[in-house]
């Protein structure tokens, strides 16, 4: 899938596509405009259609926030979607490895129905966050023939034909010979490399730009282990922490499956082995396309590679003890949701966390490790038929099979509002919040554009009262 700048239609899905080059898309009137494309060849036309729409109800909804990971690059955009008053409780939801804000969508929208704001964010590499970064190289190579008689009829041009047969007499060479390796520098686009650090970097900057601080941190699967260091660093600005089933080494998803050559091909273009795989490690309420756009999502411009590569940085040795007895994170009011459905090893596993983080609320849920279930997406239209409730429209993509539902797909086993409730839950039960916006600084990036604002008006008043002072249209010192 390529997204760019998406629009899609809830109405004419079926108009806009394109056959003649494998591709489908879809267009919808919202403010915000994305083009998300689906590859024929994987989804199929109305499967491809119900993805579109799935991802672009989600992708309209958000926002676009620019953070900078390294000095000396330029600054990737990290796609956010938020529900939820302002002037409530904020709460942040970083997702583990594979998955991506829109696995979250429904919490979301659960904790925005009740009063809290709620903000989940698409790591870099995954969801409609970069993936790639624009990097400078430089390429060492040597000088081919055409640049070598370029150089030599430039200079020739230059110095005059009589200097070019001097230089071959008394040197017996021209001098464009002697020149024969080149340095250019040239732009390529990589894969994200990412460690703890720089994954410190984007939440930090994210809670600035958002102004989000102090708020309700929620760290599901391996985002433990990517944002660790950050919460230790940085726990005065956490009024509580929540762990979705997390653990101190690995990820729901197998990164092995993502990496192996054949493997990961067959995994990513063929939805039924996708389907089974995130069935047997991740949600098992998955389906339809939901499914699909968790695919469509994790195979697009070059996630897979980003993923694969942040999975290599994971901390492998992290300590969850010694982490939990930090003065930092100790004293933090904590919770440990945790699949009780899932199996009897990630049953063993569960209770190992709660004995290590003894200072946590430890709370089973019903779902899988990845919690939230399908999206419930609007109505959907069928050609002739009248436009009907749905929970899928992937089920309901094709006419042959929504008689069979009289219209109405019942919806599937889906445990985001039981999370979203255990989150507002322990966040009702500590004191409000108090902010007082006047003793708030402002985001760095926006001190550091006022700073440089006001030097260049000061300079620009200066070089006013120069020119009247010169004019003799002023004779008063100039201003402080």
């Amino acid at each position: 899938m390529v997204v760019r700048s998406c629009w899609w239609s809830a109405t004419s899905c079926s108009g806009a596509v394109g056959g003649s080059v494998g591709l489908v898309g879809a267009r919808c009137n919202v403010a915000v405009e994305v083009e998300v494309w689906v590859e024929l060849g994987d989804v199929g036309e109305s499967r491809g259609v119900a993805v579109v729409r799935c991802c672009g109800d989600h992708y309209s909804k958000g926002r676009t926030i620019k953070v900078q990971i390294n000095p000396n690059e330029p600054p990737i955009e990290v796609f956010s979607y938020s529900q939820g008053p302002r002037s409530s409780e904020n709460v942040l939801i970083v997702h583990g490895l594979g998955c991506s804000s829109f696995t979250f969508k429904r919490v979301i929208d659960d904790l925005g129905s009740n009063g809290f704001f709620g903000v989940a964010i698409d790591l870099p590499g995954s969801g409609f966050s970069d993936k790639t970064v624009e990097r400078e190289s430089e390429v060492v190579r040597e000088a081919g023939i055409l640049e070598k008689f370029s150089e030599m009829y430039e200079e020739i041009k230059e110095k005059g034909l009589f200097w070019g047969f001097d230089n071959l007499i008394e040197n017996g060479h021209l001098p464009y010979q002697e020149v024969r390796i080149r340095v250019s520098k040239q732009k390529i686009v990589e894969p994200l490399e990412l460690g703890s650090q720089e994954l410190g970097r984007v939440l930090g900057q994210v809670i600035d730009s958002m102004g989000l601080a102090p708020l309700h941190l929620v760290l599901h699967d391996s985002a433990l282990v990517m944002g660790a260091n950050w919460v230790a660093e940085n726990a005065g600005l956490l009024r509580s922490l929540t762990l979705i089933d997390t653990m101190p080494r690995g990820t729901a998803l197998p990164l092995w499956a993502l990496q192996v050559p054949l493997i990961r091909d067959v995994v990513l273009r063929v939805d039924s082995v996708f389907g089974r795989l995130m069935g047997s490690c991740c949600s098992k309420s998955f389906q339809g396309s939901s499914l699909e756009a968790h695919r469509v999502l994790l195979k697009g411009r070059d996630g897979r590679e980003t993923i694969v590569g942040v999975g290599r940085n994971l901390n492998q040795s992290f300590d969850l003890a010694q982490w939990a007895s930090m003065d930092g994170v100790k004293g933090l009011p904590m919770q440990v949701l945790w699949s009780g459905s899932w199996s009897e090893d990630w049953n063993e596993e569960g209770k190992r966390v709660a004995e290590v983080v003894s200072q946590a609320k430890f709370i089973k849920h019903s779902g899988g490790r990845w919690p939230q279930g399908p999206s419930t997406m609007p109505k959907i239209n069928l050609g002739e038929k009248a436009m009907l409730p749905c929970h899928d429209p992937l089920l309901l993509a094709a006419p042959s099979t929504a008689h069979l539902w009289h219209g109405h797909v019942p919806p599937l086993d889906d445990t985001s509002s039981e999370v979203a409730e255990n989150i507002i839950s322990l966040i009702s039960s500590l004191p409000k919040t108090e902010r007082k916006a006047a003793d708030e600084p402002l985001p760095e990036h926006i001190q550091k554009m006022l700073d440089e604002a006001k030097i260049f008006y000061r300079a620009s008043i200066l070089s006013m009262y120069s020119v009247f002072r010169l004019l003799g249209i002023l004779d008063f010192p100039a201003p402080d």
